[in-house]
């Protein structure tokens, strides 16, 4: 259904039967949201991947494969704010990081990258040159400091295998293959004065990949 908190008649579950069923796992657990989280987080429908299989890749009614969804733009900054620790700076009192004040920084990233003030549709990838443009020069977005010298302090900037796993597990939540490695280690290799600059432009790269805006 969308949108998600409305439950009226015009907008009915597409899987009524699973709602059913979650509706009483709920109550069973007196209404223990956390236990709601988790039972839906370890379900293999949550853990699938969108890449369709054994010619699935038509369905759309028994969850074979996961829809590739757009993130929504409040999803999309909030996964920004975690990913490049720009919530620590906050934390520390900068007075230009006013997350939730009326007109700050947040509410004009989410104008921004709300095309339409109707419910979006999910499954549909609204954004378009302005969107990606905004993403790739926004403050947020080159401010990748707290994420490279927290990646400094875990692994060593010596070791450029494990600095560019770092990155990629912190931004993507996955390990590079082995191909990405091997550009991304040669790309590092360009910078040998500053190899700093070298993983701060990788970082940047995944920030605005489709990997990282698009929950699949």
């Amino acid at each position: 259904m969308n949108p998600v908190d409305d439950m009226h008649e015009n907008n009915s579950p597409s899987h009524p039967e699973l709602l059913a069923i979650l509706t009483e796992q709920f109550k069973a657990s007196n209404f223990d949201v956390k236990h709601l989280m988790r039972a839906i987080c370890n379900s293999e429908a949550y853990q699938r991947t969108s890449r369709p299989e054994g010619g699935n890749g038509d369905d759309r009614e028994l969850y074979s494969h996961r829809a590739v969804r757009a993130l929504l733009p409040e999803q999309l900054y909030e996964s920004l704010i975690s990913v490049t620790g720009r919530e620590f700076i906050a934390k520390k009192g900068d007075a230009g990081l006013m997350l939730k004040k009326k007109g700050g920084p947040r509410e004009q990233f989410i104008d921004f990258f709300r095309v339409s003030d109707e419910q979006p549709d999910v499954l549909d990838y609204q954004s378009g040159i302005p969107q990606a443009l905004k993403l790739m020069n926004a403050p947020i977005t080159n401010a990748l400091g707290v994420t490279i010298n927290r990646a400094i302090k875990t692994v060593g900037a010596s070791d450029t295998e494990k600095m560019i796993e770092f990155l990629y597990v912190s931004g993507l939540s996955r390990r590079p293959t082995a191909d990405e490695t091997r550009r991304r280690v040669a790309y590092v290799r360009q910078h040998p004065v500053n190899p700093i600059a070298g993983y701060t432009d990788i970082f940047w790269s995944l920030m605005n990949s489709s990997e990282f805006v698009l929950n699949h």
